[in-house]
C-alpha cells in the first residue's frame, strides 16, 4: 500500500465482511489467505459463531471459537 501510494498507483486489500463465511471451520482462514484475503471482519450487525455484533442485545463479545480465530 505504501509503495503504491509513493508510485501514485491504486492499491486494494481483498477482504471478507463477517466471520460467518468460516462456517465453524477455523481452517477456512488458511484457505481464504491462500486466495489472497487479508482482512476478515469478525461480526457485522448481528451475532454469528465468532461473537456478537453491534445490534446484538446483551452482547457478550467473542465466543470461544471467535477467540481461537483471532489467535490464529
Amino acid at each position: 500500500m505504501v509503495n503504491a501510494f509513493g508510485e501514485n498507483k491504486i492499491a486494494a486489500f481483498l477482504s471478507v465482511e463477517g466471520g460467518a463465511v468460516l462456517g465453524g471451520d477455523i481452517d477456512v482462514i488458511d484457505a481464504l489467505y491462500e486466495k489472497g484475503v487479508r482482512i476478515l471482519t469478525l461480526t457485522w450487525n448481528g451475532q454469528n459463531e465468532l461473537g456478537d455484533g453491534c445490534f446484538t442485545e446483551n452482547a457478550k463479545g467473542l465466543s470461544p471459537f471467535g477467540v481461537n480465530c483471532v489467535k490464529k
